[in-house]
């Protein structure tokens, strides 16, 4: 894991949005300065994953918008800052992202007060179904990064090795065959051999 300097909270105002990487990353223009923002305290959807688009069309409503930037890390290894967005009026982006159903409170990172309202929103989207709470098996981004040998869906209860065609980034991630058995899924039979 990266190492993140932490600094005190400081204020941009008047930057603009010229840039929509994904639903949580963004480029903000401050003065002559491009600045790569990684919202903070949340974690959308892939681009590729499920919800990702989705995610990325949400926020991309406020491109060439002005925000302010309240930062809450400056620059970490991957050379971006973490940071809250606001619009021009007043409201929380990260926090729109997370009441409307298109990002997950990332809580390894997630640790100041606004933390605990943001995770009520989203028990109130998951209860409304919005967004990626829709689908059956919302799959965390954190847990789509990762590199399993093996993935199983939930619908089939079937699983793949990572070499095989059905094998989907999507499907619930097992490093070892007898740890999927064990928790009730069966190994397909074209790709996985006992």
């Amino acid at each position: 894991m990266p190492k993140r300097k932490i600094m005190r909270i400081r204020i941009w105002d008047n930057c603009t949005i010229n840039k929509v990487v994904d639903g949580d990353t963004v480029y903000v223009q401050r003065k002559k300065d491009r600045v790569k923002v990684r919202l903070y305290g949340i974690d959308t959807p892939e681009i590729e994953q499920n919800g990702g688009e989705e995610a990325f069309k949400f926020l991309y409503q406020w491109h060439n918008k002005k925000v302010r930037v309240r930062i809450i890390t400056f620059y970490t290894d991957y050379g971006r800052i973490i940071a809250i967005l606001y619009d021009q009026d007043g409201k929380c982006l990260n926090e729109e992202l997370v009441k409307n159903g298109h990002a997950w409170v990332y809580i390894t990172y997630c640790r100041t007060s606004i933390c605990e309202q943001w995770k009520i929103l989203q028990k109130k989207a998951k209860a409304q179904k919005l967004g990626l709470w829709s689908k059956q098996y919302p799959l965390p981004p954190w847990e789509y990064r990762k590199d399993y040998l093996f993935r199983a869906t939930q619908q089939t209860r079937i699983f793949h090795n990572n070499s095989c065609p059905k094998y989907r980034k999507e499907g619930i991630g097992f490093n070892d065959k007898d740890n999927a058995i064990k928790n009730g899924y069966r190994p397909c039979l074209q790709c996985v051999r006992k």
